[in-house]
């Protein structure tokens, strides 16, 4: 693994460390996830995970899953990568933000493939790596929240390697970017915004649908509105459409603006 941010007392730290469970990178992780969000995360069991190593437990918090990918090779697998995208928004599952948090840089190329289909979907992507140039962004994180790092250490490798880690970590902190990186990392994790296209999009179909059901209509807007069921017929207002026939031909090609106002409909020019 490269390492973090090239500073050698830490080179060792996410290589000594297990891949999976509470204990490992995926615990690791998902505990700067929690500290980060202010949610609670539940790991995931081995199986079918459904694109995810651990989720964020259900309530008013952002929808966030977490795939961790703490690879020893030369570059990361973009057909697998594939695939957990796939998994996790098949299936109508919600979610807002999901994360790849990788042990080794991830290419550009996978980002803005990873970036481009999980947007169609409503969700937004956020890669926590360590990074091809300025600071990592798993570093970042574990500078941050570097007691929780000692604690999830202390807990679960007898605080093997910390010694060496904090020093690498407070020399991050005291780097002049790294409050920006920080600040860009916590307004991804906490963002109002994320999931807005998903909202947006099933809003959208839900409005459609009782447009085009007669009683949902009645239920919903208290009228028969049913505009997309293709039962509903034209109610001509002759009045207002004589008088719009007679905008429309006399206005020259200056004058095209008119508003119709009203329960009735009267024309303003």
């Amino acid at each position: 693994m490269a390492s973090l941010n090239n500073m050698s007392p830490s080179d060792d730290f996410l290589d000594g460390i297990p891949n999976t469970g509470a204990g490992g990178f995926e615990g690791l992780i998902t505990r700067l996830c929690e500290s980060a969000t202010g949610q609670r995360f539940r790991l995931s069991s081995s199986g079918a995970q459904q694109g995810q190593d651990s989720a964020s437990e259900l309530g008013c918090g952002n929808r966030i899953k977490v795939e961790t990918k703490n690879y020893r090779k030369s570059s990361l697998p973009a057909r697998d990568l594939r695939g957990e995208v796939d998994q996790a928004t098949a299936g109508g599952h919600e979610l807002d933000l999901w994360i790849l948090a990788s042990s080794i840089g991830v290419p550009s190329q996978i980002e803005k493939e990873l970036s481009a289909s999980l947007s169609a979907r409503g969700v937004e992507l956020l890669i926590l790596d360590v990074g091809i140039d300025s600071l990592p962004r798993i570093t970042v994180l574990m500078a941050q929240y570097s007691e929780v790092v000692r604690q999830w250490a202390e807990q679960y490798i007898s605080g093997k390697g910390w010694d060496a880690l904090k020093d690498a970590l407070a020399e991050i902190r005291s780097k002049p970017a790294f409050l920006e990186a920080w600040q860009q990392l916590q307004q991804k994790f906490r963002s109002t915004l994320l999931g807005l296209e998903d909202a947006r999009r099933r809003v959208n179909q839900h409005l459609l649908a009782a447009l085009g059901n007669s009683g949902d209509c009645r239920a919903l807007f208290g009228q028969q509105i049913d505009i997309q069921s293709g039962k509903a017929g034209l109610v001509r207002r002759t009045s207002i459409h004589d008088a719009l026939d007679r905008w429309w031909a006399g206005a020259t090609g200056t004058q095209r603006d008119c508003a119709v106002i009203g329960e009735e409909g009267k024309l303003f020019q």
